[in-house]
């Protein structure tokens, strides 16, 4: 081989690991840009989850609350009852 064959193969050999330099900083780019978009994701999903944790929660209180109203009426309700029926009674005394 002469000198003027091995600078071309030279070059040659110089341009191919160039490509694969370029061809592996866009495959780590690449990379990079995958995480960050599922980084992005999973914090998305993570706040939703949140969100829908705190929905919840909310919604026992709500259902907790409202299922002491309920038995507070229920025992007023029982409480009205037993004083009318104590009234009834007074009253068919005092008619005897």
């Amino acid at each position: 081989m002469d000198s003027q064959e091995l600078r071309k193969e030279r070059d040659s050999l110089k341009l191919d690991k160039n490509d694969m330099l370029i061809k592996h900083a866009k495959e780590m780019e690449d990379e990079r840009n995958l995480r960050r978009s599922l980084a992005t994701e999973c914090e998305k999903l993570k706040f939703r989850v949140k969100c829908l944790e705190d929905d919840s929660h909310k919604a026992h209180l709500k259902a907790e609350k409202r299922s002491q109203e309920a038995q507070a009426a229920e025992n007023d309700k029982t409480s009205m009852l037993t004083l009318m029926k104590e009234k009834d009674i007074l009253l068919d005394s005092l008619r005897r």
